[in-house]
């Protein structure tokens, strides 16, 4: 079969995948974007597969990367002289939680879904959405400073933006007020996050984006989808989860994972974190 390669990896598609791990995937060829010259663009990307009607225990298939190759004469040329070859088993690929087919990863790379997941250290409940941005969002600088921070009219609201870590991309501000919040709460449009969650500190980034980058949520500010935000159970380690979101560690979990340009809270609560690691870190910081 040929064809969009999105059954690969989309959690959508999991039950997909559980199901033709019960076959045997022969081999693959990876195509990614342009395999086609009727077809331009980097929307459509493609693979192909053949699969057999049963299954062999610990079955090493083939699988040929081509997505970096940029034209169909090139993806032709590297097919037919092995390029980029692969050989792995479904039983590892069935060790990463999803199972996304990352037939490219190592064993030593999959050992580390051993460790207890992002998502026991973090809180995600919810978001915020205002129904109307024109009426209750402002710049912030089309508001006084002096009315912008915890128990004022106004809040920073994460709303993503560009490729900035650490901190930043707070340019806008919310209505943050007893009416605006009742509003919030009663619209059926609208929502608004559980008041537990109100002044915290957290880490945000843009829900949208080639290459994440992840930053501080300050207590004075608050969040909406395109600013996907999570807390922590203890807040001592927001620098340690920081860093290890921002490093290649992560990118690299994030492209076995979710290989698109939406990092939604699921995506980013699923990376494995050894505890050892941030006890390490958190001594160093004490020296």
């Amino acid at each position: 079969m040929i064809t969009q390669h999105s059954w690969i990896f989309l959690s959508v598609y999991e039950g997909l995948r559980r199901k033709l791990f019960n076959l045997d995937l022969i081999n693959m060829a990876h195509l990614g974007t342009r395999a086609f010259e009727e077809i331009g663009g980097e929307v459509v990307q493609t693979t192909t597969f053949v699969i057999r009607n049963y299954r062999t225990s610990q079955y090493k298939a083939t699988y040929c990367r081509l997505v970096d190759y940029l034209s169909e004469d090139a993806k032709r040329v590297a097919y037919l002289e092995g390029s980029n070859q692969y050989h792995i088993t479904q039983e590892l690929i069935q060790r990463i939680p999803g199972n996304p087919i990352a037939y490219w990863v190592s064993e030593q790379f999959v050992s580390i879904f051993s460790a207890p997941a992002f998502t026991e250290y973090s809180i995600s409940d919810g978001q915020n959405k205002t129904g109307n941005n024109a009426k209750y969002l402002r710049e912030f600088w089309e508001v006084s400073n002096l009315d912008v921070g915890i128990g004022k009219k106004w809040l920073f609201y994460a709303k993503g933006g560009g490729y900035r870590k650490w901190y930043g991309n707070l340019s806008e501000t919310i209505n943050w007020s007893e009416e605006a919040r009742k509003f919030y709460r009663q619209d059926k449009i609208c929502r608004i996050i559980p008041e537990y969650l109100w002044y915290k500190v957290g880490i945000t980034w843009s829900l949208i984006s080639n290459n994440p980058s992840f930053r501080v949520l300050p207590e004075a500010a608050t969040f909406d989808v395109g600013g996907s935000s999570v807390f922590l159970k203890d807040d001592k380690g927001l620098y340690f989860y920081l860093g290890l979101l921002n490093s290649k560690v992560f990118l690299q979990i994030q492209q076995v994972m979710n290989p698109t340009i939406n990092i939604q809270v699921k995506d980013v609560r699923i990376m494995p974190v050894k505890k050892a690691m941030q006890e390490m870190i958190e001594e160093m910081l004490m020296i």
